[in-house]
Order: structure tokens, then C-alpha cells, then sequence
């Protein structure tokens, strides 16, 4: 994840505690700085419209990053969007909705879906299943 700084740079690492590897820049315009440390896994995006970093947990919790702190406000969880199993990708449009997909196993079968999030004029998300296979 970049995001454009005064004609540079900044590398966001969002470190996990079990990993032990340390990155480094290759090139003199990026630099690295840890800014968060999480305790399960999690997946990152960028909201176009303003540059701000979200964030989702694998408890499928949605919350906004302050890089400048490291603290994550959470916003939404499974009760808002209902979404349910493993989370495989998290990303937000141009216009500000969220997409969350996701994979479902039961017994014989999986079932994958996506998930919108489509925020309104009064600033509610109004979430909604965009696409689910069959199972």
C-alpha cells in the first residue's frame, strides 16, 4: 500500500506479531516505518476519495487506521454486513463502498460471495450481498 507524500513515498507495514522479518527499502524516496501491530490476520484498504486506510480483522470487523497512532476506531462488524466465513479480500471504490469477499465452507461445498457496503447521503452503510455462487 503507497500513498503519494510530497513527492515521496511512505511504505505502510502493518506487522504482524509472529513475523520476525524486517523489510527494507530499496530505494532512497521510500521509507518504512511500522505503524500498527495486529494480533490476527488482516487486510487493508485505501479510500480513494480522501487517502484514509481501513481495515479488516478476520472477526470481519471494519475499522478506520490512523497511521499517526496506530489506533483503529472500529466501525463495522458481522452484525452490520453479515458477513460469514473466511475473509479473502477487502477493497473500497471510487465512490467510497466497500467490498468485502469471502468464502464459505460446509460440510460437502463452498460457497464464495461479495459483500458491498454503499455509503448514504446521511453517512449510514447500507451493506448488501453484490454476487454469491452456488453451493
Amino acid at each position: 500500500m503507497f500513498i503519494h507524500l510530497k513527492r515521496a513515498f511512505l511504505l505502510l507495514v502493518l506487522a504482524a506479531t509472529s513475523t520476525s522479518a524486517v523489510p527494507r527499502a530499496l530505494h532512497p524516496d521510500i521509507e518504512i516505518r511500522s505503524v500498527a501491530r495486529f494480533n490476527d490476520a488482516m487486510r487493508i484498504a485505501q479510500d480513494p476519495r480522501d487517502q484514509q486506510l481501513y481495515v479488516m480483522d478476520s472477526n470481519a470487523r471494519v475499522g478506520h487506521l490512523d497511521i499517526e497512532t496506530g489506533g483503529i476506531e472500529f466501525l463495522y462488524t458481522a452484525a452490520d454486513h453479515d458477513v460469514r466465513g473466511t475473509i479473502w479480500g477487502f477493497a473500497i471504490g471510487p465512490d467510497g463502498t466497500m467490498y468485502i469477499s469471502t468464502n464459505r465452507q460446509s460440510d460437502s461445498h463452498n460457497t464464495a460471495s461479495v459483500t458491498k457496503g454503499v455509503l448514504s447521503p446521511n453517512g449510514e452503510r447500507a451493506w448488501s450481498v453484490l454476487a454469491r455462487t452456488e453451493p
